[in-house]
């Protein structure tokens, strides 16, 4: 990783949801596939489930994916994404 120029500090949630929004964005995964969940996102990453958590808030307030009560987390169709489909860097 990068170190954060000064002013431009990241949060660990930030830093974990990068990757997975350059996957989507890029069409990696496709619409309507389930997401990997807090805890994979966060074993994966190497981060803590709380920070897997505001990950995924994250991309769902960026339109990337939706949240369903008791089904899971589904990446959006790209056409339904907010406009701002590029990761931040």
């Amino acid at each position: 990783m990068t170190k954060p120029t000064i002013g431009a500090r990241r949060t660990v949630a930030d830093q974990v949801s990068i990757e997975p929004q350059r996957m989507i964005v890029e069409e990696k995964i496709d619409p309507g596939q389930p997401f990997p969940s807090q805890c994979e996102i966060a074993a994966r990453l190497g981060a803590s489930r709380a920070s897997g958590r505001e990950a995924i808030s994250a991309l769902s307030a960026a339109g990337l994916v939706q949240v369903e009560n008791g089904r899971g987390v589904f990446v959006r169709a790209h056409n339904e994404q907010s406009s701002s489909e590029s990761p931040e860097n």
